[in-house]
């Protein structure tokens, strides 16, 4: 059986306002993703913000491109923070990788993302 991983995150629009951050495409890549896995993102550290830390994204728009990699549309309204990818199959499997997004744009208006 093939093991479920996520090995990088990227997206590809670098500039939008605050609270108005989407459509953006990004990439994810790994291993054992399927044409119905699910792809959210959750805040790992809300930056200067009362709202949920806890708060989820799941992805509306998600492309199957292989057991590889999947293309998904950020959401739109991401608050200041840190997010992390999880993804998820039918099976029960899920992974996850914290802080593979930071949104800023209170201060330099610009989606930055980090690779491990």
């Amino acid at each position: 059986q093939t093991q479920l991983t996520v090995t990088s995150f990227s997206e590809h629009a670098l500039l939008a306002d605050y609270m108005e951050i989407g459509p953006t495409t990004a990439i994810v890549k790994g291993t054992g993703f399927t044409n119905q896995t699910t792809v959210e993102l959750y805040s790992t550290n809300l930056v200067g913000s009362s709202n949920d830390p806890n708060a989820v994204y799941p992805m509306k728009s998600i492309a199957f491109v292989s057991s590889g990699e999947l293309r998904v549309v950020l959401p739109a309204g991401l608050y200041n923070s840190y997010y992390g990818i999880r993804v998820r199959n039918t099976d029960g499997k899920q992974t996850q990788m914290d802080n593979v997004l930071l949104v800023s744009g209170s201060t330099s208006k610009q989606i930055n993302s980090a690779n491990p």
